[in-house]
């Protein structure tokens, strides 16, 4: 994509502009080098030019002596990456990834010069048959690090055979094989999949047989028997997922289905308002479940549910006074009202979730049971949302500073936000909602846009890096934190190498000052793990901070091996200056986490002392154990969200009441936890 994006605007820009004169050519500066294997010029391929710190673009092909050329560049830090035919894309300096790229600097009026070398290739090849020992052709192969550093992809050919090179490493194979995945050996969980050691100049030999498969095939109609066409036909027991449309008589058939039990079948046509499960039912839960056998067909067919409508209204939890516009969605269809109210006219017989939004009020959700034939009244209402406003300002000068966002955290669930939502204004002012409505906050500035400032929780007498020392702010309904000037400092350079508990050095994760919310990421106070386990923090104030460190496959810990963070290790930022903590991550111990029932969703564990989420996990497949590494010596608590939505707790109504776990901390001291 950004290679077809760097071709047009570069096209864009000669034809808007024409060649640079000399003029711009002293404003500019400019890219040169080879590409070589071995010491051997590359003839074909492109490089990408990717700004880092300036928005510009661009791309090179390479000529039949490797060589290639940027001009008219923009001064500033860029990216290059070599795309040669054959051979996985790498970035300058004989880097595999983005985030361990190096940052080339160009200058105006300069030439800077990257050459590089492609990286030594190992090979994974192999055939792929079907049950009786014939070839499959024309089946896409990937090879996956388990690290998810690198990747490799080719195709199965009349024969069956693949061939795919790839950096050395471990790796996956996985075959795309119509509706489903199958990794090598035989096995649809990622988990189960064999890894395969591939060296420089070495290659391994993956062969591997389909899995065994049936068919699931139906017909979708209406109450009279009338076919259904172009309805969406899904077919899922967790590991698998495909899907499907009804032809202009009703119907369906999927073939190439993995023998199994626990299959469900849905039927979704947003343009017929259609959502529903076999057999006649919007509930997952109380969705027939249906076994492929091989070689056989397993028939599903079922008929549209009949309707009823649903009116909604919504008023203001504070005053009972209407809400006039809001958007609202019951299943697959959504409606916006801007009178007061909407009317949903055919909505499937059962029970339904309702979700809906105003500007400046949170709603939790509200449900709705429809019966044929009949028209329900619901009213929704809605909290007004609470707002924090301030003032921002250069801590020494006194000066509005602008670019700055807040974010405010719960004290009892500290988790960062995806992204800033508004930024102080040239007068330093901003406000900000609080979505999670009545509470109590602690408030975090981040420098979003202000370069060469400093984050800081905001503490009574100015800014701080321990949450214990930031000031709590209680707010009702619809009401405002007005907090003190936030001053903001200039910001210091944390640096270091991350090790895993062997000594191994790492290339992946990501150093924080706080948690994610569970399955939707947060990368506000987030830092990278490149290459050789280095990462560098250059957001953070002039203060004392806790770290936590996330590394796929390790247990996250605070800095000091700790789960709580009140008891973590503090790093001292210094204002203009580097501050390096070098780190080597502490052995977790292995939790698994199973449902005995169908269950598509997140287990999440948080610590009992700060609410700091432990660990997670994603359930897919009834009774089959997922297993994390977390931190012993320490008490947990439970929560987990299904996939038909809300938010649950093991053994209680909310945190508080949810039932407590000890993680020990010996190596042998395995949990297990079992969700019925």
């Amino acid at each position: 994509m950004l290679r077809r994006f760097g071709a047009l605007l570069l096209g864009a820009t000669l034809a808007l502009t024409g060649l640079a004169t000399p003029a711009q050519a002293a404003d500019t500066g400019s890219i040169t080098g080879q590409l070589t294997d071995g010491g051997v010029p590359v003839s074909g391929g492109y490089v990408d030019l990717i700004g880092d710190d300036v928005y510009h673009y661009d791309l090179a092909s390479l000529d039949d002596q490797g060589r290639y050329a940027f001009d008219a560049v923009p001064p500033g830090r860029y990216r290059l990456s070599f795309s040669a035919w054959g051979h996985p894309t790498q970035f300058a300096y004989g880097k595999t990834d983005w985030q361990t790229a190096n940052l080339i600097t160009v200058t105006a009026g300069g030439t800077t010069v990257v050459n590089e070398e492609l990286l030594p290739l190992g090979t994974i090849t192999g055939r792929l048959v079907d049950r009786n020992g014939a070839p499959v052709p024309s089946v896409s192969v990937s090879a996956e690090a388990v690290d998810y550093s690198s990747f490799g992809y080719g195709s199965t050919g009349p024969d069956g055979h693949f061939f795919i090179q790839v950096w050395p490493g471990s790796y996956q194979v996985r075959f795309d094989v119509g509706g489903f995945e199958q990794f090598a050996y035989g096995t649809l969980d990622r988990g189960a999949a064999t890894v395969f050691a591939v060296t420089a100049g070495d290659t391994v030999t993956v062969n591997d047989t389909l899995l065994p498969s049936g068919a699931v095939a139906g017909r979708f109609t209406d109450a009279s028997g009338a076919p259904l066409s172009g309805v969406d036909v899904h077919v899922s027991n967790g590991p698998f997922f495909a899907n499907t449309y009804t032809d202009e008589y009703g119907r369906y058939r999927l073939d190439q289905v993995p023998v199994g039990t626990g299959y469900t079948v849905q039927f979704s046509s947003p343009w017929r308002l259609v959502q529903q499960y076999a057999y006649g039912t919007v509930d997952q839960s109380a969705a027939a479940r249906f076994a492929v056998t091989e070689g056989k067909t397993t028939t599903v067919d079922d008929r549209k549910l009949p309707t009823g409508s649903v009116r909604l209204t919504a008023v203001d939890s504070r005053t009972g006074q209407p809400i006039l516009n809001f958007a609202s969605s019951i299943g697959i269809d959504a409606r916006d009202a801007n009178n007061g109210e909407v009317i949903y006219p055919a909505v499937p017989i059962g029970t339904h979730k309702i979700w809906a939004h105003a500007s400046g009020y949170s709603f939790d959700g509200a449900s709705v049971t429809v019966v044929a034939g009949e028209q329900a009244d619901v009213r929704l209402v809605m909290e007004p949302l609470a707002r924090v406003t301030a003032t921002v300002v250069d801590a020494k000068t006194g000066a509005p500073l602008p670019n700055v966002c807040i974010v405010p955290v719960r004290v009892d669930e500290v988790r960062m936000s995806d992204g800033c939502n508004a930024l102080s204004e040239a007068d330093g002012t901003i406000t900000q909602m609080l979505p999670k409505g009545a509470g109590t906050y602690q408030l975090l500035a981040w420098p979003a846009e202000a370069e060469g400032y400093g984050a800081q929780w905001v503490g009574p007498r100015g800014g701080t890096g321990d949450l214990r020392k930031a000031t709590q702010f209680t707010v009702e309904a619809a009401g405002t934190i007005t907090p003190p000037v936030i001053r903001l400092d200039r910001a210091g350079v944390i640096t270091g190498q991350v090790f895993g508990p062997d000594g191994a050095m790492l290339s992946q994760g990501a150093v924080r000052i706080a948690g994610e919310p569970v399955g939707q990421g947060g990368r506000l106070g987030a830092f990278a793990i490149g290459d050789k386990g280095r990462y560098r923090i250059d957001k953070l104030g002039p203060y004392e901070w806790p770290l936590l460190f996330e590394v796929p496959g390790q247990a996250p810990q605070w800095s000091g091996g700790e789960a709580n963070r009140d008891r973590a290790d503090r790093v001292t930022v210094v204002a203009g200056g580097t501050t390096t903590y070098d780190y080597r991550l502490d052995a977790g111990v292995t939790v698994t986490v199973a449902s005995t029932t169908p269950f598509n969703g997140f287990v999440a564990a948080r610590n009992t002392d700060t609410g700091d989420i432990v660990g997670t996990w994603w359930i897919s497949e009834p009774n089959v154990g997922v297993a994390r590494q977390l931190i012993g010596q320490q008490h947990i608590r439970f929560e987990y969200y299904p996939s038909e939505g809300g938010r649950r707790f093991v053994g209680g109504e909310d945190f508080a009441s949810a039932a407590k776990y000890k993680i020990h901390k010996h190596k042998d001291g395995a949990f297990e936890l079992t969700l019925g």
